[in-house]
């Protein structure tokens, strides 16, 4: 967990960048999910989903990204006294803001990485509560063991929620309930939702994604568009 003092910084970073629209970041609007403004003339077409690259948006995230207890965690889950930070995906900070945030299905966030191995691991920081009221992280513990037939997927890679052999292993999600500094890590082949935020504040959530440096990015692909920070 991080203290809440520097949280609390965090929060007053990302805030202020949210209010004054300090690019780059990505539209509600853009990705299209349900809940999400559908057209520029809609209402809530400018609301933003989140504030991209937060690496170099300001020191206090890229100290904490590679900070010690960064890489001890990382270190030790990735098994390498050296790994790498991705620019490419994540790399930002959640501002899943009310009434127009939208609703993520069932996906895995491999599902539009293009590495030699599906295998990278995400930190999540709670800058405040997490809770299903204001749309929390769900996730099926375990998932990403399982070897998946690709028609359990749409044509967007999402997980089929009314497939009837998918429904089953849907009944066995977790809500996950987050407060103040806690970190979540998971896989990158882990199912995993997110609801709309119903409350009336905006919840603020800082999420960089890590690998291995034998594990490089696709020539060519998104994942190779911008180069990973090694960290030592």
């Amino acid at each position: 967990a991080l203290d809440v003092k520097t949280c609390s910084r965090m929060m007053m970073v990302a805030s202020s960048h949210l209010t004054i629209r300090n690019r780059p970041y990505e539209l509600e609007m853009d990705v299209g999910y349900p809940g999400a403004p559908k057209k520029v003339s809609s209402n809530g077409s400018k609301t933003i989903r989140r504030l991209l690259n937060a690496y170099d948006r300001d020191p206090i995230f890229s100290d904490w990204a590679s900070s010690s207890t960064m890489k001890n965690i990382m270190g030790q889950i990735i098994n390498s006294s050296k790994f790498m930070l991705s620019k490419s995906h994540h790399n930002c900070i959640m501002t899943k803001q009310p009434n127009f945030s939208s609703l993520t299905g069932w996906h895995r966030d491999i599902r539009y990485w293009d590495f030699d191995k599906p295998e990278l691991v995400t930190a999540w920081l709670a800058l405040g509560s997490e809770s299903y009221s204001n749309g929390s992280l769900s996730l099926i513990p375990q998932s990403h063991k399982i070897n998946f037939h690709p028609r359990v997927f749409d044509e967007k890679d999402f997980f089929k929620a009314k497939l009837k052999s998918n429904e089953e292993l849907l009944r066995k999600k977790v809500s996950v309930s987050l407060r103040t500094g806690d970190l979540l890590i998971f896989h990158c082949k882990l199912l995993h939702s997110a609801g709309r935020n119903s409350s009336d504040v905006t919840k603020y959530s800082v999420v960089f994604t890590y690998h291995h440096p034998d594990n490089k990015p696709i020539s060519g692909s998104r994942s190779a568009q911008l180069k990973s920070i090694e960290l030592l």
